[in-house]
């Protein structure tokens, strides 16, 4: 599995699919409304599609099931697959 850093420096994910990945980056672990709400975006499905596609490319993975903060709702939170993070650490 490739690092972080490589993921974004190959080109490997398309340019929303990499604002979506730092945010998640940045967030640690968050839901789909969080990530909307952290990259200034107005709909969630401007986020769903390139999220799905990063975890059908195993670069995220889903963390949990709690209440969002947002929505108030149950929801599935999501993270940087933790094999991405420990090489990138290694690496550091």
């Amino acid at each position: 599995m490739k690092t972080y850093n490589e993921i974004i420096k190959e080109g490997l994910v398309g340019n929303r699919q990499a604002l979506v990945l730092h945010s998640i980056e940045d967030l640690g672990q968050c839901t789909d409304l969080m990530i909307m709400q952290n990259l200034g975006f107005t709909m969630p499905n401007q986020v769903r599609p390139r999220r799905k596609e990063l975890l059908d490319k195993n670069f995220i993975v889903m963390c949990k099931k709690k209440t969002c903060p947002i929505s108030g709702r149950k929801v599935k939170w999501w993270k940087i697959n933790p094999e991405i993070r420990s090489r990138q650490l290694l690496l550091l």
